[in-house]
């Protein structure tokens, strides 16, 4: 039963072969051709399935066959004309040539089986070059900041006067945010570093950290976002007190002290003005006479006369 199929196939095989070359020799084309089937091995062994085998004569390169199950099937040689009549047809695999070959005859059409081929080594596939693009200049990339604001809830109290307020994901700590009686605004994480991004952030109210935690994500706006703390201890109010009459003073008995007489300020005597003396004005002097010298005048003898005591 096999061989009448046998006997079957191979004679379409050969009413398809002798349509084709009519229409081959319609085009001008010598009504030619050769199918070739068989096994192959590389190195001894069994052909792995998907490599493609070829057949060339000369400048001529037949269309790819796949390899199945280490066999190859229905592998057409047919030259453009008869210039290639006994020429030598050859089997590659990715450029490996088989050690086997045929020599190509323009007859009627072949078919050729079991025309088996051996390789001598395992082709190994033409790498294709894959251009490498130009390296694009990175351009730096950091977190952006993620601001939060809500309202500060203490168990049991309200948030102390002169509070402060942080922030703190991985090693970073924010700068203090601004608070308004029980509601924060403005505290801002901007730790720069993407490799922060999706960590935890933790909330920290005068060195307490509060129950509920954050996620750090770059660019983000947390508006609401309570914050809860327990445990922190609140201000006791200062008792104002109660005005409590003050008990009555002694009044201490005044010592009689010594009082100095004192001694009036001597009178200071006040200077009497002296008037400006007058400058005389001088009066011209009178010439000055010229001495004329004196005339002697006789002078008489005075007589004396001595009167008797009683």
């Amino acid at each position: 039963m096999s061989l009448y199929k046998a006997i079957g196939t191979i004679t379409v095989l050969l009413v398809a072969l002798f349509t084709v070359a009519q229409a081959v020799s319609a085009q001008g084309r010598p009504p030619t051709l050769t199918i070739y089937s068989g096994t192959i091995a590389i190195s001894g062994a069994p052909a792995p399935d998907g490599l493609l085998i070829r057949a060339q004569v000369r400048d001529y390169i037949s269309e790819p066959r796949p390899i199945i199950d280490s066999r190859y099937q229905f592998l057409v040689v047919h030259p453009p004309d008869d210039s290639y009549n006994k020429e030598i047809v050859t089997f590659t695999i990715n450029e490996v040539r088989a050690d086997e070959y045929d020599v190509f005859i323009i007859a009627l059409p072949r078919v050729v089986k079991n025309f088996d081929l051996t390789f001598p080594t395992l082709p190994q596939p033409t790498p294709t070059a894959t251009p490498v693009p130009p390296t694009p200049t990175k351009t730096p990339q950091v977190a952006l900041p993620s601001a939060y604001t809500g309202e500060i809830i203490i168990a049991g109290g309200t948030t102390p006067p002169d509070s402060t307020l942080v922030a703190r994901v991985g090693g970073y700590e924010s700068l203090p945010a601004f608070i308004n009686g029980n509601l924060y605004t403005g505290l801002v994480l901007d730790p720069r570093d993407l490799s922060l991004v999706g960590g935890t952030v933790e909330f920290i109210l005068n060195g307490f950290t509060a129950s509920n935690t954050g996620i750090y994500q770059s660019g983000t706006s947390n508006g609401e976002f309570d914050l809860i703390f327990v445990g922190i201890p609140t201000a006791t109010p200062t008792p104002v007190p109660t005005d409590t009459p003050a008990a009555p003073t002694a009044t201490p008995t005044a010592t009689p002290t010594f009082t100095p007489t004192s001694v009036p300020p001597t009178e200071t005597p006040t200077a009497t003005p002296v008037p400006p003396t007058e400058t005389p004005t001088p009066s011209p002097s009178p010439p000055t006479p010229t001495p004329v010298p004196p005339t002697a005048t006789p002078v008489p003898p005075t007589t004396t006369t001595a009167t008797p005591l009683p």
